[in-house]
């Protein structure tokens, strides 16, 4: 074969503009965006139609369990509201109950009652001892929400 029977060589082709290579690219991942739906399509025809959620591990101890100090404080407080608060005394002749007995009736260790207590105090804002300020108290719902509002501290620090 000799040179003058070959054909003319093409001039390279010039590099291509940004805009006509991000063009290309995007056609080529597009057309493998579509192959991988209609193969995914394909592999999980035979699959049910509803998800099924993995197992995942339950905790099993209830929230008294966790929050020990906490479960106590909303005792103390449904106890308040059942039978009662009163003001002057540890309790009364009708079944009322101080915020400190309430606590002390519900308690099933004297770490709870102690933890409860230092939280009874700071819901009351500190200072005066608590039977002072229960004395403070106007009547039964405020001493409630005081029990709620020390269950809520019990709560967010974990006790």
């Amino acid at each position: 074969m000799t040179a003058a029977t070959l054909a003319p060589v093409a001039a390279p082709v010039g590099e291509l503009d940004l805009e006509t290579r991000m063009a290309m690219a995007d056609a080529a991942v597009i057309v493998r965006l579509d192959r991988a739906a209609l193969a995914h399509a394909v592999n999980t025809a035979h699959l049910p139609d509803s998800p099924t959620l993995p197992h995942l591990p339950v905790d099993t101890q209830s929230a008294a369990e966790q929050n020990p100090v906490a479960a106590l404080l909303h005792r103390a407080r449904a106890r308040i509201l059942r039978d009662g608060w009163c003001r002057g005394a540890a309790h009364n002749s009708g079944g009322g109950m101080c915020l400190l007995e309430a606590i002390h009736v519900e308690a099933r260790s004297h770490a709870e009652e102690g933890e409860a207590r230092l939280l009874l105090r700071r819901a009351l804002g500190g200072g005066d001892p608590i039977p002072e300020q229960n004395r403070r108290l106007t009547n039964t719902a405020h001493a409630a929400a005081i029990l709620a509002a020390a269950a809520d501290l019990a709560t967010q620090r974990g006790l």
